[in-house]
Order: C-alpha cells, then sequence, then structure tokens
C-alpha cells in the first residue's frame, strides 16, 4: 500500500525530525540520512483500509501535519516575542507522539535529567518491553504496550537506569491504562482541563504532563475528523523539490479560487518613506521569500502563493502543479516591482503595492 500525505502549509520535514536524533537514538522513530521509519499501528485482521487509516494518523501526528501553521505565523508576526522566530524556524512543525502512553512515559523519563540521558532510557526501555520489526537494513521498535509495562518490575526498571520513583509511575501508569482507570481514549475528546484534571490525580504525572497530554490541533477536531492525506512525507525535500501543500490535492476539473489583492487605504506621510517599497528581499527557509518594507514591517510570502498571484490570471487555476512550477530560478527587484523567472521559464512581474496589500500577517489582516 503506498500513502501519500499534504502538508497544510509549509513543512520543513529536517527541522521537525530533528528531535528524533539530536540527543540521542530513538529505536521507535528512526531517522536514517533523509528517510524517517516508524512502525505504524497494526490492525490485526483488518482490512488494508483500516490499516492505511491508522498509519496515516501516526504519520499526521508525527510530522504535527494537522496544526495550523500559517495561522500561527499570521498571530506570530504581530507578537514582539514570537515574530523573530517566524523566519529561523520557518516550516518547522511541533511533532505529538501517537499514543499518550508514549508521550506520558517519554515525559516522565524526561523529569529532572538531561534529554540525552533520557533518550538513552527510553531506548533501553522499547528494547527491553517493546517488538522489534525488521525494516531494510534499519530495525524499528514498536513501542512497549501498556499490558507490558503494566507486568515490569521496579528492579527491571532500575536496570535500565531509571529511578526508582520514576519506576513506579511507568508501571503505576500501564496499570492504570489496563484496568480501565484511565481511559486515553476518552483523553482525546476531553477539553485541556479535563486532560490536566484527570492526569495530575494519578501519581508521578505533574501540571507539565497534563499541558503536554492536552496539545492537539483543534482546528481540524471542530470541523469534524482527520483532514485529507496529502504532501510526500518521508523523504527529506532537498531544494528544487518543494513540498507541494494539502491544498493541491483538489479533485480533477475543480476551479481554483483566483487570489484577490485586497486594496487598502494608503495616505502617503510627509517625510517618511513609502510603505509599499521594498528595504530587503531574502529567502526564508526552502520554500518562501521574506521582504522588508521600509516602514519597518516584515512580510513573508510561500513560493506557491507568489506562483498563484501571478498577474498572469492562468497560474491561479494550476490543478495540482508540479514541484518545478513552484520553484524559482531567478529573483530580480526592480523599480516597479518583483520579477521572479520560474523553473518552467514562466515569468511573473508582480507590483510593490500589490504585494505589500496581500500580505497575510495578524497586524495586516487584523486577526489579533
Amino acid at each position: 500500500m503506498k500513502i501519500v500525505l499534504h502538508s497544510d502549509g509549509p513543512l520543513d520535514v529536517g527541522a521537525t525530525l530533528a528531535r528524533y536524533r539530536i540527543w540521542g537514538e530513538d529505536p521507535v522513530n528512526v531517522v536514517d540520512g533523509d528517510v524517517f521509519r516508524a512502525l505504524t499501528v497494526d490492525v490485526p485482521g483488518a482490512r488494508a483500509a483500516a490499516v492505511g487509516e491508522a498509519a496515516v494518523f501516526e504519520v499526521r501526528r508525527l510530522f504535527g501535519l494537522d496544526f495550523d501553521l500559517p495561522g500561527f505565523y499570521r498571530m506570530a508576526k504581530a507578537d514582539p516575542v514570537l515574530a523573530g522566530l517566524v523566519e529561523p524556524l520557518y516550516g518547522m512543525r511541533p511533532t505529538l507522539a501517537p499514543t499518550a502512553l508514549e508521550m506520558l512515559v517519554g515525559s516522565i523519563t524526561a523529569q529532572q535529567i538531561n534529554l540525552s540521558f533520557a533518550f538513552a532510557c527510553r531506548a533501553r526501555l522499547v528494547r527491553r518491553y517493546g517488538v522489534a520489526v525488521p525494516a531494510g537494513r534499519t530495525t524499528v521498535w514498536a513501542f512497549p504496550e501498556a499490558a507490558a509495562l503494566a507486568g515490569a518490575r521496579v528492579r527491571e526498571l532500575r536496570a535500565l537506569k531509571y529511578s526508582t520513583r520514576k519506576a513506579e509511575y511507568i508501571r503505576d501508569l500501564a496499570r492504570a491504562i489496563v484496568a480501565g482507570t484511565l481511559d486515553v481514549a476518552a483523553l482525546e475528546a476531553a477539553t485541556s482541563e479535563d486532560v490536566i484534571a484527570r492526569l495530575t490525580a494519578l501519581r508521578g504525572l505533574g501540571r507539565s504532563q497534563g499541558v503536554r497530554a492536552s496539545l492537539r490541533p483543534r482546528p481540524h477536531a471542530e470541523r469534524g475528523g482527520r483532514p485529507t492525506a496529502g504532501a510526500r512525507v518521508g523523504t527529506v525535500p532537498e531544494p528544487r523539490r518543494p513540498l507541494l501543500a494539502g491544498r493541491h490535492a483538489a479533485p480533477g476539473g475543480a476551479r481554483r479560487r483566483r487570489h484577490r489583492v485586497s486594496r487598502k487605504l494608503s495616505i502617503p506621510i510627509l517625510g517618511q518613506g513609502d510603505p509599499n517599497r521594498p528595504k530587503d528581499i531574502h529567502l526564508v527557509g526552502r520554500y518562501a521569500l521574506g521582504i522588508d518594507w521600509t516602514d519597518g514591517h516584515g512580510s513573508i510570502y510561500p513560493f506557491e502563493f507568489l506562483r498563484r498571484a501571478c498577474p498572469c490570471g492562468a497560474c491561479a487555476d494550476l490543478e495540482a502543479p508540479a514541484a518545478t512550477t513552484l520553484w524559482p530560478s531567478e529573483l530580480k527587484k526592480l523599480d516597479d516591482g518583483l520579477r521572479v523567472v520560474w523553473a518552467d521559464a514562466h515569468e511573473s512581474l508582480m507590483p510593490w503595492a500589490d504585494l505589500r496589500a496581500s500580505c497575510r500577517c495578524a497586524a495586516c489582516t487584523g486577526a489579533h
């Protein structure tokens, strides 16, 4: 079975998956060169569709694909603290553990110790109680089931370098899940306050674990279900191979809505530079262009947005464009606008005033 996933907004795969290797080995989530390998959910006796749905759910959480990153950027651009982090971390997404047990065990493991030692302890735990599955030349381990950890003895966990208290916390957490006193499935639908209250009632789990467990992408859940699958996930994209956004997967024949430039009222202020003139142009990550304007404002334009905003009009209706059509081969700052030559030789000339008017940050849209 081959499954292709879409990312709703930018995705820097390398930065997003860095957490699985920079502090040590993670046998459950293996980053091997530019390939990410994770063990999918096993659904015994189920048809391929059920297995595929479970696997997609895991991958979407591991890559943080359901978070509304464009919406976050609009908010962050208007925040004095967060604004400076948008460009250096553009496309990096928060990752979520596929199960509450895996997240909580990892959180308990990392309490009051450095992350390198925590990763080493967790790796030993996975190898002791998990299941190994060969994946080509690499072995990927399934995270231990709650029943396996519930039956663990404290001295066995102590041998894995866990403290006595942490060993008891992990064992008791697993036993609560097996006994049904902690319904992890119900946590998915519970409010953040309820999640925090239920978890902090357990021994060894504090508010920080409750807050972390309550993190999940709200917008899609509120719309009733997971988003459709979309950008190809698994290989770190190289330059000139931008990751396509989820909205590219529209059914054949569906017409694209053209980008409309909202004309904002602009009153010139004598003695001050034209706010529609750029001061600096630079790349933001691998998939976007940043423009600093003369009035100090900064805007970020994904390459896909620029291509679809091309004044020719035809580019707005491109259906599932190839990666080469979304990558510029030349960017030139002209007096009257930005000239873009795309990899497929198409040219766009975008007036500065139109670009400034199409800035989607919270300050420009009023979405504070």
